[in-house]
Parts: C-alpha cells; structure tokens; sequence
C-alpha cells in the first residue's frame, strides 16, 4: 500500500493591525483509475487574484512527511497539528466552490453511526440524498449538479445536523448525486512556517489555482476561492495512459440512455477502444457494463439499453491504449419512472384511488371521533389515541396508518396524473381523469395537514424524501387541485358513476381550505356555488342516509369493515362530503364576518329540519353546537374543535397534542423529516 501524503499548508488574511482570519488548506492524491491513495511530488500555488505563486515541495525520509518551502513570505508561523474534527460531526466547505458539474466535499465523524447527506436547491427542493452507516474518522463525498446558483447540502446524524453553502456555476443537462468516495486517513498534518523575503500573499476572497504533481501522473488543477479550512483531493491520471471525459447522458427513458464522452489525449499510444462504462454502485469498471464506440482520440457517443426503471446509475467514460484503461470523472442519472402504459390501465388506477380512499375515509372517521373523544375507545388498541397519550417513539399503528395509507393513495394519484398527460390524447377524457387524481390528492393532502401540520407535498410515485412543506404551502396544494378537480369535473354524476367525485366536492374542499385560513369571502364564494346549483337538498332524516339522498355530493355503501360499521350509525350510505356542509360554513363565514342576520338563516335551517326552535340571535358556542350536532362521525370534529379554540381541554391543555407525532419509521428512513415539537 503507497502512503498517503498530506500536504497542509496555513493562509492567514489580515483584515485590521487587531483581526485575522487563519485558513489550514490540506491536499492529496488518489489515482483515479483505483482510487489507491497517491504520493504527491509538489503543489504549485498560484493567487490568479494578486498575480502571485509559489510552491509546495513533499521530500519522504525515515518513513515521515516533511514539508519544505521555498522562499516564501508567509504572513504566519503557525505549530504542527494533529487533524482531526470538532465535536461529533464537522463538514468541509466543498472544493471547488463555485463548481461546474462535480465538487468534493468532507466529513468529520466522531463516533461510528448512520448518515444522511441531502443536496437541495434555493427553494428547498430536495435534488439529491444519500444515506450510510460510516466509522469514525474524515470521509470524503463527491457531489454533483446540473442545477446553477446557491444550493444547501445538509448532513445529519440523528442527533446532529450541519449543512453549508455551495455555488454552482452550470446549467443544463446532466443529474443531481452524491457520491461517496471512501474514508481518508488521519493522517498527520504540518503546518508551513513562516520563511522571509518573497512577494506571495493571500487575501480572503482570492482566486486560487493548487496544481498537483506527481512523477508518472498527469498535473491536475484545482481552482477555487478558500474562505475556510477545506480538503482538495486531487485525482490523477498516469501519463502514458489516455486523457478522457465523460459526457453528461441525455435521453433517459426507464430502461435507456444516451451518454458519450471525448478522448482528449491517447497518452502517447494509440486508443484501442473506448466507451462509457456503467453500473448502479459507483466508479464503474470496463469489467461490467460497457459499451464499444471507436478507436482513438476525439468524440464519442453512446447508447445505454436493459436499464432498470427508476434507478440511479453511475457512468464513466473509457479509453484504452497499451499501458492501460484510463476513465473520465463519473457522472450519474435516473432512470424514469414507468408510467401506465394504456387509458385502460389508468382508469383501473383510478378506481383503485377510489376504493382506497374511502377505506381510508372510514378510518379517518373513526380515528377523528375517538380522539375528539365523542366516542369511547371501540377497544384496547384505541386506547392510546382517546387518551392522547401517544409519543414519537410510541409506534402507534393507528398513528401510522393515518399517515402511510393516505400517502400510498397519494403515489397512486400521482401516477394516474403523470400517465394521464402521457398517454391519454382525448382533452376532455384526459382532463376528467386528471380532476378527479387532483381531487382526492387535495382531500387527503388537507386531512394530512389537519392531522400532522408541515406535510411533504409528494408529486411523485413513491417516497421521494423530501422536507416538510409549511401550511402555507399545502393550502395553496389544496386550492390549486381542487380548482383544477372543479373546473372540469361535472356538479354530479348519474348511475353507475355516482361513487365519483363531482364538481361539488371540489368546491366543499376549497371551502374547508378558506376556513381553515380565515379567508371568509373565499369560503362563502364556494359554497354559495354549491346553494345556488339547485343540485342539491337537506335531507329530511339526517340520521339515515342511503345511497339515493340527495345530501351527499359523493359516498359509498358500507363494506365489511365491522368496526366501522359498529361506530357509523347514520345508514348505510357512508357520505364522503355532504350539503349540510355547505350551510355550515356559509354560517361561520357570514358570522365571523359580522354578517349574523344571514348566518342565522342557515342556522335555522337546519333546526328546522330537525324541529328545533328558531334562533334570534347566534353565538361563538351555539354556531360549534351546530356543528357537533350535525357532522359528529363524520371526521370533522377535532378541526372543528381546533377552529373553535376548544380542543386543548380535550387533549390535557397540552398544546403538542393538537397534532400528531411525525410516524418514527419515516423520520427514519427520510432524513429531511422533522418531527412535531413536543414529541
């Protein structure tokens, strides 16, 4: 095994005779075909800035490594020191910075544990993770980007979390990937004394260019402006071996791509074959996939075939001449999701979507009765929700299901989108599909943010590990899809159709979303749209419901859930969202807005129905007894006992439980997840 050699130098900028800011910078040397640890002759420094250089030299004796300057003024004299990181976890500002393509960026990790390192963009989106367990020490990532400008990459270990700043220069095709490129030695580091009598300098925010050399290896150039202690990993290519890059891949379907690359220099022989290489681990090897595009230097292309859908892979590009096989910088992409291939298949999608949500629907309502505590615990296993005793670590399962089943529709809805804009050419057949995936997307999404707060708003198939968007976010979620769903959705649907969802759902569920925000004019305005329809009735026996009332906008029978079917005892139709809704909201808007005169209509309307006294006049409580009175069971009652500012005394006036723990399992497996304060 060649040793690794460090060499570590001080830049210390003086800003005032009373301030300093003092920068360790530490080089070393891989080959980049083994990615073996490397002995460097020299480093050769130049500060593009003050038009400046000077140089490192490495001399080896008795198995050591000294450090010898030349004639250089250095502003310091600073002791050896040991390298090592702060704490349990310390990150490097990444190298180069800003970059174009791939940058380098290290670790410190003072205990063995898992890590989850996650690249997002200026707007939070999530662009790329990666997540292992790493032994203790100095471990080095290599992170890649097709996105330009300020990005965060974030690195967490359970209980700590650290993130910096890096710039990206370049636009355009190519992926987003972390890699990880191994565990670097802690190895020992020396510090440059000061020597006399040379014209080099070094000011914070100075461009600078370290060129590595090593005897038998191609120099390489690292060009970057250090403002902080940082690491440079110099990969190096034998010289009598050929000069190549790989190109960014384009083209990606779920099982193809097209990549390429450019022999730059045949290394003094002749280029036998070259390609690109590729596999789904990193630094692919001409021992596994490859293709065979040409001989000697210049450009290539490539095609790419038998790939597996929704995977990342990781490319190099080759060339081969009689000393060796030399590859270009690795490169990653995606594969694309597969999308149902047929309407056909869609549509089955579709009334999966259906089938599950109002499973899910079922569960909702009777989690929502017990923890609002308007019905017993049905059984043990309810016992930790009607008491509120649940915690992060609790595991619940009711917990669980609340969150995971309504994601797994989610994905499912995602997927009928995506195909739909593919595959499906008839707008109006397209469209009708679209708004009814949009519409239950937005009815779950909504429940979610009841039930948990922060959300992440999931526009993929599948767990994409992203953070929690703010309530601000999901309710703009929530208005668009229900505005697209009613802009296209008919106001009811005839038999055998009428378990789907119409027009007026949508709008019932922009109206909750405006309550919820307090954006009475918006709330009134959508459920003025349903009134005034004449779609629609308040049912004679709000206590009995069957599948031709004219109430519900949409609903289902009861199936064998027996738990269900033992709490729900308002008939056997089993309403989604129902007209008696409407009135309700267009009271509490029309109070809250001062309007009480109108909102007692809608009040007596319903005591009508039920032959209760007419009201003359209307308060803060009897309009939430409204309420409790007419949608009890029906999954709405601990948003209504929020919106009201009585749920504390349910939940043991503590604050935390009027939202529910973040599942563990997933703030497990998603390191961007955060859990809800108090848990």
């Amino acid at each position: 095994m060649k040793k690794f050699f460090l060499f570590v130098f001080v830049f210390t900028a003086s800003f005032s005779v009373f301030s300093q800011t003092q920068i360790n910078l530490t080089f070393l040397g891989r080959d980049l075909q083994s990615l073996n640890e490397l002995p460097l002759d020299s480093i050769s420094i130049k500060n593009i800035t003050e038009n400046c250089d000077t140089t490192l030299l490495n001399v080896t004796s008795n198995d050591s490594v000294s450090l010898i300057i030349p004639d250089v003024n250095w502003p310091v004299g600073i002791n050896e020191s040991i390298a090592g990181g702060h704490g349990t976890l310390s990150i490097k500002q990444n190298y180069p910075n800003p970059f174009n393509g791939s940058t380098t960026l290290n670790m410190y990790i003072g205990n063995s544990s898992p890590m989850n390192l996650a690249l997002f963009d200026g707007s939070g989106r999530l662009l790329a993770s990666y997540q292992n367990k790493f032994d203790k020490g100095f471990h080095s990532f290599v992170i890649s980007s097709a996105c330009s400008g300020v990005m965060v990459l974030s690195v967490s270990d359970g209980k700590t979390s650290k993130s910096v700043r890096i710039i990206s220069s370049r636009q355009g095709q190519g992926s987003n990937n972390i890699k990880y490129v191994g565990q670097l030695p802690n190895g020992e580091r020396r510090i440059l004394k000061n020597s006399a009598n040379s014209g080099f300098s070094f000011y914070l925010g100075n461009e600078m260019s370290f060129t590595a050399h090593a005897n038998g290896y191609v120099d390489r150039m690292i060009v970057d402006l250090p403002s902080a202690d940082s690491t440079y990993i110099f990969y190096m290519i034998p010289s009598d071996f050929p000069t190549v890059e790989t190109f960014s891949v384009s083209q990606v379907t779920s099982n193809t791509a097209m990549g390429g690359g450019n022999v730059i220099s045949d290394g003094g022989e002749t280029v036998t074959t070259r390609g690109i290489c590729w596999n789904t681990t990193g630094w692919p090897t001409t021992d596994e996939n490859i293709t065979t595009d040409g001989t000697g230097t210049g450009y290539f292309n490539s095609s790419l075939s038998g790939l597996i859908p929704n995977t990342p892979y990781y490319v190099r590009a080759y060339a081969t001449n009689n000393s060796g096989t030399a590859y270009g910088d690795e490169v990653t992409f995606t594969t694309s999701s597969p999308l149902l291939a047929t309407e056909a298949a869609i549509n089955d999608t579709l009334l999966i979507c259906y089938s599950k949500c109002y499973s899910y629907i079922q569960q909702l309502y009777l989690f929502d009765a017990v923890y609002s505590n308007n019905i017993p615990a049905p059984d043990v296993s309810w016992s930790e929700i009607y008491d509120h005793t649940q915690t992060q670590s609790s595991d619940n399962e009711k917990i669980f299901a609340l969150w995971a089943n309504a994601y797994d529709i989610i994905y499912k809805t995602n997927l009928v989108i995506l195909s739909s804009e593919v595959v499906i050419t008839d707008p109006l057949t397209k469209n009708t599909i679209i708004a009814q995936a949009k519409a239950i997307r937005a009815y779950l999404n909504y429940n979610l943010m009841n039930w948990f707060g922060e959300i992440p708003l999931e526009a993929g198939i599948s767990e994409s590990l992203i953070p929690r968007n703010t309530i601000e976010q999901v309710l703009i979620q929530v208005y668009q899809d229900a505005a697209d769903a009613a802009h296209y959705l008919p106001m009811t649907w005839s038999a055998p159709d009428k378990f789907r969802i119409p027009k007026s759902f949508a709008l019932a569920l922009s109206a909750r979303a405006s309550l919820y925000s307090k954006n009475y004019n918006q709330a009134l305005s959508s459920t003025q749209q349903i009134i005034n329809s004449g779609m629609y009735a308040l049912a004679i026996d709000p206590a009995n419901f069957t599948e031709s009332n004219r109430e519900i906008f949409c609903g289902f029978n009861k199936s064998n859930n027996t738990e269900f079917n033992n709490f729900f005892d308002k008939g056997s139709y089993v309403p989604a969202i129902r007209y008696t809704e409407s009135y309700l909201i267009s009271a509490e808007a029309l109070f809250n807005s001062g309007n009480t005169a109108n909102a007692l209509n809608y009040v007596n309307a319903l005591n009508g129905r039920r032959g209760n006294p007419v009201l003359t006049s209307l308060t803060n409580d009897e309009l939430f007894q409204q309420w409790n009175t007419e949608l009890m069971k029906e999954g709405s009652m601990f948003i209504t006992l929020k919106r009201f500012d009585k749920a504390l005394s349910v939940v043991q006036n503590l604050p935390h439980l009027l939202l529910l723990p973040v599942p563990l399992p997933f703030i497990i497996s998603n390191v961007n997840l955060t859990q809800n304060p108090g848990y």
